[in-house]
C-alpha cells in the first residue's frame, strides 16, 4: 500500500547566481514570495560556487 500525499507544485528562482549567505538568501526569498511558503537555500555547483536559490509554492 502506498501512502497518499498531497504535494504542492514547487517552483524555484535563482536570486543570486554568484554568492550566497544563508541568512540574506532566506530573507530575500521570504520578502519576494511571502505568501507562497518560500525557502531560500545556498546550493553549490560542481565547482563549489554557491548560489542563492528560492523555492516556493507555484
Amino acid at each position: 500500500m502506498v501512502p497518499y500525499a498531497s504535494a504542492q507544485n514547487r517552483c524555484q528562482e535563482v536570486l543570486d547566481p554568484n554568492s550566497c549567505t544563508l541568512n540574506d538568501c532566506q530573507k530575500a526569498c521570504y520578502e519576494k514570495h511571502t505568501t507562497q511558503q518560500p525557502r531560500g537555500e545556498c546550493i553549490a555547483d560542481a565547482n563549489f560556487k554557491y548560489s542563492c536559490i528560492c523555492f516556493f509554492n507555484c
